[in-house]
């Protein structure tokens, strides 16, 4: 019998193909049989997880949809391994990984940030948690708000809050749909304001996928993926991350707080997601 890790969505799906959530979270629970791919591929059909929390994390992200990934440990008899993944033909999840161990694992997979390991691990786990949105409080999310634009250089913008989340994308898309390139400099101007260049952004960029790129497979890939397919509405945790990144190693000479200021505490007091929906405008709708 092998133990290991595999983690979900924080609703129980999967991180890498989305879907319908596999159980309703109550343990112990085995999962149907299906069809096992024997070949030498890393990565193949099957019930597929991680011989550690670390690994689970590295493939799957600390939040592939926007909001904390959850991490449990499974059981398998017959486990085709194929360097730090796994596969079988049915798994059984025994129980959640307990906090201790998910920081554990966080703390694992940062080794690769030496010399300023502990900051990017407070960092990460910090952002988790805000993500988590575990307070609901408009007021404040709007004050954090404003808070952001003033410190990204954008404090003439207004806020116009959406009574929910679909009514804020509608209004994103709308915006695309009449004018492209108002959309995208609406955009730009969030999320890389003018006062972090572009050169800076692409320098932190490229830094932090070479760093992840070097000692860690697929580490940018998986982070990338996981928020282009899902986590639009958290993407500015990981554009501040890259620039803590590459504040903390004097890549950039800006403060390595920069992107988080106010957006970190939007999210911790409710914040779903902020875009642009005019072109000085940061439309906005609580979690729902």
């Amino acid at each position: 019998m092998m133990q290991g890790w595999k983690v979900f969505t924080h609703d129980w799906r999967s991180p890498i193909k989305g879907g319908a959530p596999v159980f309703n979270g109550q343990f112990p629970y085995v999962l149907p049989y299906v069809a096992v791919d024997r070949s030498r591929r890393q990565c193949g059909a099957g019930w597929n997880f991680a011989p550690t929390i670390a690994d689970g994390l590295r493939i799957a992200g600390l939040w592939p949809d926007g909001r904390p990934s959850r991490v449990v440990l499974v059981e398998a008899k017959h486990v085709i391994k194929r360097n730090n993944k796994c596969r079988t033909s049915t798994l059984t999840l025994v129980r959640e990984a307990s906090e201790a161990e998910l920081t554990d694992g966080v703390h694992e997979m940062s080794a690769i940030f030496v010399p300023h390991k502990d900051e990017m691990i407070a960092e990460q786990l910090a952002w988790r948690v805000a993500l988590g949105r575990p307070y609901y409080d408009p007021v404040a999310v709007e004050a954090a708000l404003h808070s952001a634009l003033a410190t990204r250089g954008l404090g003439s913008w207004s806020l116009y809050q959406y009574e929910t989340v679909s009514d804020a994308r509608a209004a994103r898309d709308a915006l695309e749909a009449k004018d492209a390139r108002a959309a995208r400099a609406a955009w730009d101007s969030w999320t890389s304001p003018a006062s972090l260049d572009s050169w800076e952004v692409q320098t932190s960029l490229d830094a932090w996928a070479a760093r992840a790129a070097w000692k860690v497979n697929n580490a940018w890939d998986a982070w990338d993926a996981r928020f282009a397919r899902f986590a639009w509405d958290a993407w500015g945790a990981r554009d501040a991350l890259i620039v803590f990144f590459a504040s903390i190693h004097g890549l950039i000479d800006r403060p390595k707080g920069f992107l988080a200021t106010g957006l970190r505490d939007a999210y911790t007091h409710g914040l779903h997601l902020a875009v642009p929906t005019g072109g000085n405008t940061l439309g906005w709708a609580m979690a729902e």
